[in-house]
């Protein structure tokens, strides 16, 4: 069978599959390319007894300080404590505030904290040049603890990079879509 192209000349079905094996590859070449790394992990048994959820504010540390930086930490600031408190919703547990202190009618409370320490990189060198080139790093904590005691009950560590992507690949949607891992690991954890 042969094929008619634009240029007038015919097309030989082998030109086909490789056309299609290049579109394949240019897509899995530009899609993003990213690893994540569990440097800690622990979680104790007693957190699906807390009724209670408090969620501390999550701390940002990042390289970057420009208006556009400053939004996107904004934005997974907003992103951690949404997603913190559906998952404690769908665990039936009460999201309390910060402040009073106390504990509602003596019950224990589970304050859940986290940080973020983000090194955005550089997208046009992703784009540009790739393989590492620009690359970008973060990591990723997520922590509860009992607000009586202080005593640790969950801990995940995670370290994220961002080596290439689509148009540079976007490291705010990477540490959104590797946080919410996180979240829904810890919401396994506390049920």
């Amino acid at each position: 069978v042969m094929l008619n192209n634009t240029s007038g000349g015919v097309m030989k079905p082998s030109n086909l599959k490789l056309i299609k094996w290049l579109g394949v590859l240019v897509i899995a070449l530009i899609s993003a390319c990213a690893t994540t790394k569990q440097a800690s992990f622990s979680s104790s048994d007693d957190m699906k007894l807390y009724k209670f959820v408090q969620i501390s504010e999550l701390s940002v540390s990042s390289d970057k300080t420009d208006d556009g930086s400053n939004e996107a930490n904004e934005r997974i600031k907003i992103f951690y404590k949404e997603s913190i408190s559906k998952a404690a919703s769908a665990n039936n547990k009460s999201v309390v505030p910060s402040s009073p202190p106390n504990s509602p009618s003596g019950e224990k409370i589970l304050v859940v904290s986290g940080s973020l320490d983000v090194h955005y990189g550089s997208r046009a060198l992703r784009y540009w040049v790739g393989f590492g080139a620009g690359k970008g790093y973060a990591t990723i904590t997520l922590t509860a603890k009992d607000k009586g005691t202080g005593q640790e009950k969950y801990n995940d560590v995670r370290t994220v990079e961002l080596v290439m992507g689509q148009f540079g690949g976007s490291f705010e949607d990477m540490i959104k879509a590797k946080m919410g891992e996180q979240i829904q690991q810890f919401t396994i954890k506390s049920q």
